[in-house]
């Protein structure tokens, strides 16, 4: 292969570099394509607005799922390799009171602290004209 010249370097001026060419443009963080991380690819079979799990079909088209990796039991995966009943246990509220319910944020169950998730909408309050966060739980 030929040898490359010098690298490019930025001169003084912004904008600009040396012999005139113009910089890179600037990266596209919000921008959502087939290559970025956050596509989620959708079935193959024509209307399905489902999502693919694999092999380029939905569930509901015949994607094969992993079953539990308990002897014996025929139920799908949740989470590592294993179903729901025979997967990791949930994390419970570490309150020191003792309390049995599992925890949502921070170790605490939402009673003992744990924040809720509220809906991002703002609406006017009439009474004081103020905006004020809307009370409802996030879906």
């Amino acid at each position: 292969p030929p040898p490359r010249g010098p690298p490019a370097t930025f001169s003084s001026s912004p904008g600009q570099r040396k012999g005139g060419a113009p910089p890179p443009p600037p990266p596209r963080h919000y921008m959502i394509t087939e290559t970025s991380k956050r596509y989620r690819r959708k079935c193959t079979v024509p209307s399905c607005p489902n999502r693919v799990v694999q092999g380029g079909l939905c569930i509901a088209h015949g994607a094969k799922r992993k079953l539990c990796g308990h002897p014996g039991c025929t139920k799908h995966v949740k989470k590592a390799g294993r179903c729901s009943t025979h997967g990791p246990a949930r994390k419970r509220c570490n309150y020191k009171g003792g309390c049995d319910k599992a925890a949502v944020q921070g170790g605490r169950c939402i009673g003992h602290g744990a924040k809720k998730k509220l809906c991002s909408i703002f609406t006017v309050d009439r009474a004081t004209g103020e905006e004020v966060q809307c009370a409802r739980q996030a879906v």
